[in-house]
């Protein structure tokens, strides 16, 4: 991590960083927030993994809160960065029942939809499988991976708009966009889930911060 840090020094980028983490015995999926001067800024765990990955990655805790969708909303986000596993088309369902929402589409349009509802900039950022990796990734064979494929990368604008032209599949790129996050006032002024949407008298959300640990030390 800290070569890591200093390389998004040297480059004096911001970066959004998806990982494995492991601290002590467990594994999570983790995603660390590295100014431009190499600072860990942010950093937070999947509070829950999905499906198969709870057999490999552990949950997180309330001091991930903060990436919750309304949770966020109600922070004020203006970019969120989405972060996704290479997905694939429906297989053949004579060689492997699927469900959809595990499709690239889904996830593209769920993303799409997020900011939409938070009127937030979207930037998805998605993991391809090339044919050189699928040996290492313990793909080979799989009726549902295609290689190379598995991206669906796009920046979404606050109205959902796609803001910068797609990219193949199975292609390695970086994808550009200028943004001007005054877009997310005029976004706002038709939805505003957390704002004049709302209707905290009827609905509303309760939120713990406080992680919970394993031990608590006495006073």
């Amino acid at each position: 991590m800290r070569r890591i840090q200093d390389a998004v020094k040297e480059a004096g980028m911001f970066v959004v960083l998806g990982y494995s983490e492991r601290d002590g015995a467990s594994l999570y999926m983790a995603q660390s927030f590295i100014s431009p001067e190499g600072e860990i800024v942010h950093h937070r765990r999947k509070i829950k993994p999905t499906h198969v990955e709870r057999t490999l990655w552990g949950d997180g805790q309330a001091d991930s809160l903060n990436l919750l969708r309304y949770y966020e909303y109600s922070q004020r986000v203006q970019i969120h960065v989405a972060s996704w596993p290479a997905e694939f088309e429906m297989p053949d369902p004579e060689k492997q029942s699927w469900l959809y929402h595990e499709t690239g589409e889904a996830s593209y349009r769920a993303s799409q939809f997020m900011a939409i509802e938070g009127q937030t900039f979207v930037l998805v950022a998605s993991q391809i499988i090339t044919e050189a990796n699928l040996e290492k990734n313990n793909l080979v064979g799989n009726h549902v991976t295609k290689a190379p494929g598995g991206g669906f990368s796009m920046i979404f604008g606050p109205d959902g708009k796609a803001l910068c032209d797609p990219v193949g599949v199975g292609k390695e790129a970086v994808l550009n966009a200028d943004i001007d996050l005054r877009d997310i006032d005029y976004a706002k002024t038709f939805i505003d889930t957390v704002g004049h949407y709302a209707r905290p008298d009827l609905l509303s959300l309760m939120v713990n911060p406080e992680a919970a640990k394993h031990v608590t030390t006495m006073k």
